[in-house]
């Protein structure tokens, strides 16, 4: 397919289709090529409807060999080209959704690579392709500007550990109940009263 004299669209006899390029990959069906930057774009007009969806992309698999989308931010760099990867989907012989990466392009999918999971569940893992609670990371952990971990019932029933940015220390703190030291056992409770101690006491 041309205009002015210029081909734009091709479809080779291995059925591949190129667009902005005569020589779309044998390994792809769609070959999108253009100089400097290449969109593909997807419109939905708004027809006075009201589906519960409108724009989207279906990718569909099977046999649980991964679906999703491979990002190569640098391969086509005329200097300093790297094969590196992000993968986003789900990966191979994985049910949930995955982001995955590999810095030699090679099985961005795997769970191996896998950087942040979410599992059906719902359950999160950073780190681990594998988590076990709602939130699991592989790693240390750092808050910063306003650093809290707080544990949560209700406004009235609620503590946690913060760093205390103006003075300098590490705030243990419990709204509605008390903080209690358990090493097998309750070994020591703070309470409104003070500090209560079960067992010997060693200074």
């Amino acid at each position: 397919l041309r205009t002015n004299n210029t081909e734009r669209m091709r479809i080779t006899g291995a059925g591949t289709l190129g667009i902005g390029t005569s020589s779309p990959s044998s390994a792809t069906n769609v070959h999108l090529q253009n100089d400097n930057s290449a969109i593909l774009r997807v419109d939905a007009q708004d027809g006075g409807s009201a589906p519960a969806m409108t724009a989207r992309i279906q990718l569909h698999g099977y046999e649980g060999r991964g679906a999703g989308i491979k990002i190569k931010d640098s391969i086509n760099s005329a200097s300093g080209a790297s094969s590196r990867e992000w993968f986003v989907g789900s990966g191979y012989a994985q049910s949930g959704f995955n982001i995955g990466y590999a810095s030699d392009g090679v099985q961005s999918s795997y769970a191996a690579q896998s950087k942040l999971t979410i599992q059906t569940d719902g359950d999160v893992g950073i780190g681990t392709s594998s988590p076990a609670q709602k939130l699991e990371v592989a790693g240390r952990v750092r808050a910063t500007t306003d650093p809290t971990f707080e544990v949560y019932e209700s406004s009235s029933l609620r503590g946690g550990i913060q760093w205390d940015t103006s003075s300098n220390f590490t705030n243990i703190f419990s709204v509605g109940g008390d903080i209690r030291f358990d090493m097998s056992g309750e070994k020591g409770r703070f309470t409104s009263s003070g500090l209560s101690v079960n067992g010997a006491v060693a200074i």
